[in-house]
């Protein structure tokens, strides 16, 4: 079958198709979109762009690897970079389009740009919210990102569209257009009404591609299964799109981040066999490859690709390109480009050669001897790698299952007996549990990178060198052990005055009233923000965290998503008053002045501060709620504490390797890497399990036991090598002096609910009571 094809004439031809991309490509990097079924409509227009097809392209350029395909994939880059709007999402046409701004930003295109802009490492801001925002009741993405939510609250949608014409009439960017070129079979309407709640399948695809397959995704992937399923692909879709190029993205999203849509493979492949024998040929090179792309995606190396792979080939214009067919039908006629057909038959023939090679079934022209010898490795390493379990075996993990939230110790355990390095085939991702393993990870940032951790890139937490270093230096000043200790009088008068408000009543609930509000309060003090607003301090940082590392619902990941908003809104105002004080020396004084010292952008330097103001509490929220259940678990150790207070920071490390805050860091591989023998791939994540290593009874003898007396110098808990933690000092400073303040004025302590039944809250990350209801008398 695969003999047919002869890899000269792949080769030809993916070099004349790459010629012609090059020569089509557009001055600001983006690729054109045609819209118009008229000829003559054409003749007067210039061509459409949009990030859309923009990134299609580029995904397509992924599968060839040479000079002139590089620099075309920058420029692409940057024209979707150039198109992103905060906080990270994309409108269907370019701002160089007529009635740019009429169009809301939608999730298709948002999806596409954000993913193709990660997939090549670039920056793209933490904007999963604006997804999980987007739901409706039954947890389904909506297709557009319209008005009623932020940033456009404040309007309604016929003001929007009245304020958008006026924009798009003066607005210098947006070029005049004719009158007739709204005839547009697509856009035929100049106030054309967006439905808020268009529920669009293909929307929904693109971002289970983007947000990848979780418990906030799930939904929608039984929605889509369902839709494929029961066939009702056309019924289901605000815009009628082919249902090829719907079979396209699912198998895309498949290969790349929703894995359990593989089920769907048998139902897709039959279809594309069904409507294309072997006694027909195909009148559509667009369909041919969207067919081609999905077999091959989904392993199905049949006679229907070797077909379409030979009628692409045939009918290659002269000029290296094909010709551009619908994309889409009906009241909505979408005519795609040239370029758009061209991409989609590059991936088909790049990726087809890619099989032949790998089968070793060329004919014509053999591997070279270095091809020959790359095929030989790739066989023995995948012969002599060590057998590992993964999710396919009886002992299966999952970092998400909430019963990890309430003791993840004895499923720890058993990872480190039985697969230290756990691939989960299901999500894709690897998971390190053995403190040496952890640490290999951590220490090696030019093979582990951070910066899977957008939109962390411009901070400490998710850069990698040359820009961490960079960006710690800027702070190494404010973190000296010197400054502080000048800390330690403005901590001390804080946690008094949080004592000794829940003193005269006997009880409190020390989450609440001191292992929450105290490290705000101090934390708001090193950042020189107002101390007077801690409610609001709370609220904003839970959303920052539970957006991102939460299984809440739709509707509460809403309520959040808002409030991170806010928080955004105030750190912007609070870095302009700190811009007019250049002389100040607090950490917002210090990022304010990044944007020019060290040419941060707005939305660098708002996630820096983001990040320091919620890593700078959230920890030490965990600490001192940990250090006193184990009082509580342990009465002994009261008595003895009182009697020797020297012995508080010894028993703050070991509640802190006890009870880690931060149970694992996430990793992306830079290349291939090997850990304990096992070879992980390039590009895959890790998550380095903190709360493992530290249970670890390779380097802790007995290490779910509560020892004040151990050697703690090897715990992982603030990390290891060039990311380890900037603020652990202030942190344990924080809560070694709320001990002390607890030990001096409370005696006779007493849980006031029952231990065994203290819940932790459902975030994957942060290890967090809820609540800790506390008896006591006053000393």
């Amino acid at each position: 079958m695969a003999s047919s094809i002869n890899i000269g004439a792949l080769n030809a031809a993916l070099d004349k198709a790459v010629a012609f991309l090059a020569q089509d490509q557009l001055p600001h990097g983006e690729f054109p979109t045609i819209l118009a079924a008229d000829e003559q409509l054409e003749q007067d227009c210039e061509p459409d762009s949009s990030p859309f097809v923009t990134a299609f392209v580029l995904y397509a350029l992924r599968y060839i690897e040479n000079e002139r395909v590089t620099g075309m994939i920058q420029k692409g880059l940057d024209f979707l970079e150039s198109e992103m709007e905060w906080p990270g999402m994309w409108r269907y046409y370019s701002s160089r389009q007529f009635k740019h701004w009429r169009i809301p930003p939608d999730l298709d295109n948002t999806a596409c740009a954000a993913y193709i802009l990660k997939m090549y490492n670039r920056t793209v801001p933490r904007n999963e919210s604006l997804f999980l925002r987007n739901k409706n009741e039954q947890g389904i993405f909506r297709t557009w990102l319209t008005p009623r939510y932020k940033p456009f609250t404040h309007f309604s949608q016929s003001a929007l569209l009245l304020l958008a014409g006026v924009v798009s009439r003066w607005q210098t960017r947006t070029p005049a257009k004719p009158e007739k070129y709204y005839k547009s079979p697509r856009f035929h309407s100049k106030t054309e009404p967006v439905s808020p709640d268009a529920i669009d399948l293909r929307s929904n695809i693109s971002t289970l591609l983007y947000l990848r397959e979780s418990a906030d995704t799930r939904d929608s992937v039984n929605y889509v299964k369902n839709i494929i399923t029961n066939n009702q692909e056309g019924e289901s879709s605000a815009f009628n799109t082919d249902n090829f190029v719907l079979y396209y993205m699912i198998s895309r999203a498949f290969l790349h981040s929703a894995p359990s849509l593989g089920t769907l493979k048998k139902n897709i492949v039959e279809r594309i066999v069904q409507r294309y024998p072997e006694n027909e040929n195909w009148d559509n090179d667009l369909i041919a490859a969207l067919a081609a792309c999905t077999l091959i995606s989904f392993k199905a190396y049949n006679n229907t690709l070797t077909k379409s792979v030979a009628s692409i080939l045939a009918n290659q214009e002269k000029n290296g390109s094909w010709q551009r067919f619908t994309f889409q039908s009906g009241s909505t006629e979408f005519w795609g480009s040239e370029a758009l057909t061209t991409a989609f038959c590059i991936e088909t023939l790049a990726r087809y050669r890619q099989y032949l090679i790998s089968a070793n079934e060329i004919q014509n022209s053999p591997p070279s001897e270095d091809k020959q010898q790359e095929i030989r490795q790739k066989k023995n390493v995948a012969s002599s790698r060590p057998q590992i379990k993964t999710s396919s075996s009886p002992f299966k993990f999952d970092i998400s299952d909430p019963k990890l939230r309430q003791n993840p110790y004895p499923y720890y355990r058993e990872l480190r007996n039985r697969a230290p390095i756990y691939y989960n085939k299901a999500h894709d991702h690897w998971i390190i549990s053995r403190h040496r393993d952890v640490a290999t990870v951590l220490k090696n940032a030019s093979l582990f990178s951070s910066t899977i951790m957008a939109p962390m890139e411009s901070t400490m937490l998710g850069a990698d060198a040359p820009d961490h270093p960079r960006v710690r230096k800027s702070f190494t000043a404010t973190f000296n052990r010197k400054r502080i200790e000048a800390f330690r009088t403005e901590i001390e008068n804080q946690t008094r005055l949080f004592i000794n408000k829940v003193l005269p009543a006997g009880q409190c609930d020390l989450i609440a009233d001191l292992a929450i509000p105290l490290p705000i309060a101090v934390i708001a003090g090193v950042m020189g923000f107002p101390t007077d607003r801690l409610a609001e301090y709370k609220r904003w940082s839970d959303a920052a965290v539970l957006v991102t590392l939460s299984t809440l619902s739709p509707a509460a990941q809403k309520v959040y998503a808002d409030d991170l908003d806010s928080f955004f809104e105030f750190i912007e105002k609070q870095l302009e008053i700190f811009k007019q004080q250049p002389d100040g020396d607090t950490l917002g004084h210090i990022i304010a002045q990044l944007s020019e010292k060290e040419s941060f952008t707005k939305d660098q330097t708002l996630n820096l501060a983001k990040v320091l103001f919620t890593a700078g509490h959230e920890t030490t929220t965990s600490l001192i709620g940990s250090a006193a259940l184990v009082l509580l678990k342990k009465p002994n150790l009261i008595d003895q504490i009182r009697e020797n207070p020297t012995l508080i920071p010894s028993f703050v490390e070991e509640v802190l390797r006890y009870e880690s805050p931060v149970q694992f860091v996430r990793r992306r591989t830079l290349q291939e890497a090997e850990i304990s023998g096992v070879k992980i791939p390039a590009g895959a994540e890790v998550f380095a399990l903190i709360g493992s290593a530290n249970r670890d009874e390779a380097e802790f003898p007995e290490p779910d036991q509560f020892n004040i007396d151990r050697n703690f110098r090897t715990s992982l808990v603030f990390g290891y090598g060039p990311h380890y933690c900037i603020g652990a000092q202030l942190s344990r400073m924080e809560a070694a002096i709320a001990l002390q303040e607890i030990f001096r004025s409370f005696k006779g302590i007493q849980a006031a609910q029952r231990i065994d039944e203290l819940e932790y809250f459902d975030v994957l990350q942060l290890r967090v009571l809820k609540r800790l209801a506390l008896i006591f008398e006053s000393s």
